[in-house]
């Protein structure tokens, strides 16, 4: 409950501002906590004075027009599975992003799809069907992700898989539940309680990496 308040506070900071009607995924509370994944791991990796790449918060289509070593973190959210759109690909992206990243920085990449998600799947399904639903066409294992770090001085940290909820669709709830931090909270207890009863079949995956120092080089 108190998490929900915090982050209840930060969505209410944000809703102020208005920023909130320039990213379409915040179309309500519910839907923007499932961003509090990655708020958790901001918040243990990106230190005091930290210089931190937002990779994809535009629509770029050339490589980064930044030197080697320039960010001590960099950030991925719902990002790598859509490179080949326009024209690149995953494991160039990751070349890039290791280039750019500082000796013992830290890469985030959140809201990676996963290969087994339900949603995806049903989505597919759905679709063949004849049904408007879109879905991702790239989706990842821990071993095909694990792919594109051959050759590279990344190692993993931390790897998990999360969110079962459509969040996107939770939207439509009255706002009692879907605006309401206590309404809230029990959404993302439900939440929870389905990823550890489902855990194959969530939704995305999460990988935090770290560019080994130099001297660590193998």
């Amino acid at each position: 409950m108190l998490a929900a308040v915090r982050d209840g506070a930060l969505y209410d900071e944000i809703r102020k501002a208005g920023l909130q009607n320039h990213v379409w995924q915040w179309r309500s509370f519910a839907a923007f906590s499932q961003y509090r994944r990655v708020f958790e791991a901001t918040r243990r990796y990106l230190g005091p004075g930290a210089v931190a790449l937002d990779w994809g918060c535009g629509n770029g289509h050339f490589k980064l027009p930044f030197d080697e070593n320039t960010f001590d973190l960099v950030f991925s959210i719902g990002v790598l599975e859509h490179v080949h759109e326009a024209g690149g690909n995953a494991r160039g992206s990751m070349l890039e992003l290791e280039r750019v990243l500082k000796p013992g920085g830290h890469f985030l990449c959140f809201h990676l799809p996963n290969r087994y998600a339900w949603g995806e799947n049903l989505r597919k399904v759905l679709k063949r069907l004849g049904a408007a639903d879109e879905f991702h066409p790239v989706l990842y294992t821990n071993r095909s992700f694990g792919d594109l770090l051959r050759a590279t001085t990344f190692e993993v940290v931390e790897a998990w898989r999360f969110g079962w909820l459509p969040r996107y669709r939770l939207s439509r709830l009255p706002a009692f539940m879907s605006e309401a931090s206590a309404g809230v909270a029990i959404i993302n207890s439900i939440d929870a309680g389905l990823e550890r009863l489902l855990a194959p079949f969530r939704q995305n995956w999460a990988f935090v990496l770290v560019k080994r120092p130099a001297a660590m080089e193998r």
